[in-house]
């Protein structure tokens, strides 16, 4: 086994914290010192780094206090030598920053957005359209009147109905096709990677993690 001398180890942490700042804070997430820590993670860096791991320092802010923390990255089993140190964390940049799809139904906000995108589009295709929407609310008295309350009139409410399913169509997908982007050229994630994270936005239009 190669060791790494002292200038390898601070060059790499040093290109790690320089170019790669998302790699090493996608790890300071997966690699919590303790999984049960809540607060912002801040100022994430790489400190040191040696044949068996890689050590990263973070600050966690809360409403009481901000704390210097650290946690280790194990490399396993430890490479042999220099050059496959980089292929490690290659690997390791891969899986911290690839989307779990479980996300969209255990974040709350993102759960919401789906189940509001979803009574969007069936109000909008079920009923064929903003005048079937709105026939339907009037032929159901009690809808009618709820609908009028709020919003004025039927043809108000299927109106709107319409035009945000529309408008977060546009938006979810100008958002999705700007997070693909980057995914591949400035994050250089694998394919599957970036078409998931592309889906992911489309649903619920922000990058849930």
């Amino acid at each position: 086994m190669t060791e790494f001398n002292e200038q390898a180890a601070s060059r790499i942490c040093s290109h790690m914290n320089d170019d790669h700042a998302i790699s090493v804070y996608g790890m300071v997430l997966a690699n919590r010192s303790s999984p049960n820590e809540k607060g912002e993670v801040k100022d994430t860096k790489m400190t040191s780094i040696t044949m068996n791991e890689c050590t990263l320092s973070y600050v966690l802010c809360n409403k009481e206090s901000s704390d210097l923390k650290t946690t280790a990255v194990k490399f396993d089993p430890p490479p042999q030598t220099v050059p496959e140190v980089r292929r490690r964390l290659i690997e390791i940049h891969h899986k911290v920053l690839a989307p779990n799809p479980y996300w969209l139904v255990t974040d709350p906000l993102s759960l919401a957005i789906i189940i509001i995108s979803i009574c969007l589009a069936y109000g909008t295709y079920a009923f064929g359209g903003k005048e079937g929407l709105s026939t339907a609310i009037t032929n159901v008295q009690l809808v009618q009147n709820l609908i009028t309350t709020i919003f004025g009139s039927a043809d108000t409410f299927a109106t709107l109905v319409v035009f945000f399913w529309k408008f977060t169509v546009i938006v979810h997908l100008l958002e999705a096709s700007y997070v693909i982007y980057h995914s591949i050229k400035t994050l250089k994630l694998r394919l599957r990677s970036s078409l998931l994270w592309f889906y992911m936005v489309l649903c619920v239009g922000y990058p849930v993690a």
